[in-house]
C-alpha cells in the first residue's frame, strides 16, 4: 500500500507497509500481506483504514 495515501491499522497496529491488497467485503476486510499468497478476512471493527491522511504540524 502507498503509505502517503493510506494508513491501515489492524487491531490497533499500523500494518500499511506490510499490506499489498485491502478491500471491504460484506462487513469484513479482505487483506493480503506482502510475500504471502493467502488473503485473510478481518472483522470490520478490527480494521481502521484512513485514506489521504493529513500530516500534522507540531
Amino acid at each position: 500500500m502507498n503509505i502517503e495515501r493510506n494508513l491501515i491499522f489492524i487491531k490497533g497496529e499500523d500494518k500499511t507497509e506490510k499490506i499489498t491488497y485491502c478491500k471491504y467485503n460484506n462487513g469484513k476486510y479482505d487483506v493480503t500481506f506482502t510475500g504471502k499468497p493467502t488473503t485473510y478476512s478481518y472483522n470490520y471493527s478490527n480494521v481502521r483504514w484512513l485514506s489521504k491522511p493529513e500530516e500534522l504540524n507540531p
